[in-house]
C-alpha cells in the first residue's frame, strides 16, 4: 500500500505540462545498459543530471521540475 506522501506526488510528466514544459521519454544503451531517462524542457539549455536514489522512482524529482525548467 502507498503512503499518503507518494500518492500524492505527481509524476515529472504531471508537473512538466503543469510548468509549460515539454517531456520527451526514451532509452540510452550505455555499455550494453538500456537507461530510460526522461528530457524536460526545451533542450538547447543547459543540462542538469537528476539521479534518484533507491527505493525511490524519477517521480520522486517531479517536484523540482517547475523550478528548474524556469531557469
Amino acid at each position: 500500500m502507498a503512503s499518503a506522501a507518494t500518492a500524492q506526488t505527481p509524476s515529472v510528466e504531471t508537473a512538466a505540462k503543469a510548468a509549460g514544459l515539454p517531456v520527451k521519454s526514451a532509452t540510452a544503451n550505455v555499455n550494453q545498459i538500456d537507461l530510460y531517462y526522461r528530457d524536460v524542457g526545451a533542450g538547447d539549455q543547459t543540462v542538469i543530471l537528476l539521479h534518484h536514489g533507491f527505493p525511490e522512482t524519477g517521480d520522486a524529482l517531479a517536484p523540482a521540475v517547475a523550478a528548474l525548467g524556469a531557469r
